[in-house]
């Protein structure tokens, strides 16, 4: 049966996660200046692509892969993400084009990226990010929502 561009695949690269979570933890204990100049798609690719893959479809099926993981393979995981770190940090960049978003949803947090102009907003800390900006212009001044210049959500 041909996967169809209108129902998405719902499954999740647990390993996704738990790579992105260790090279912040091990970016945490750099210097501030080192740490800032680290490109972290850069490293976690580096290090995902040395690690085993790890799909779920359910939650359960994520929590289980998810401590498995961490009881099997986490020494692995450290290593990884430490190359990946390295890596991205002496990494001459031949390839500079990034990859288009993936998705609807990305291409708004890309849109929302430039928006704000704060490159490293991600669904992680979007609420967080918006409130921010949203408290402080309020301080400044009364709030207004200027309507985007393109079309935010793709339809």
């Amino acid at each position: 049966m041909p996967i169809s561009s209108q129902s998405p695949l719902k499954y999740r690269n647990v390993m996704e996660l738990l790579a992105a979570e260790e090279i912040e933890r091990q970016l945490q204990r750099h210097p501030d200046e080192n740490a800032r100049t680290i490109d972290r798609a850069e490293a976690i690719s580096y290090a995902l692509n040395r690690l085993p893959s790890l799909y779920a479809t359910t939650e359960e099926g994520w929590c289980w892969q998810r401590e498995r993981a961490e009881q099997t393979l986490s020494d692995l995981i450290s290593m990884a993400a430490g190359w990946g770190i390295r890596e991205a940090r002496y990494k001459n960049k031949r390839f500079t084009t990034p990859l288009p978003p993936a998705s609807e949803a990305e291409k708004a947090l890309q849109t929302l990226k430039e928006m704000l102009g704060y490159e490293d907003l991600s669904w992680d800390n979007v609420v967080t990010v918006v409130e921010q900006r949203l408290k402080s212009r309020a301080a400044s001044s009364a709030i207004s929502c200027p309507v985007p210049e393109r079309e935010i959500w793709g339809r």
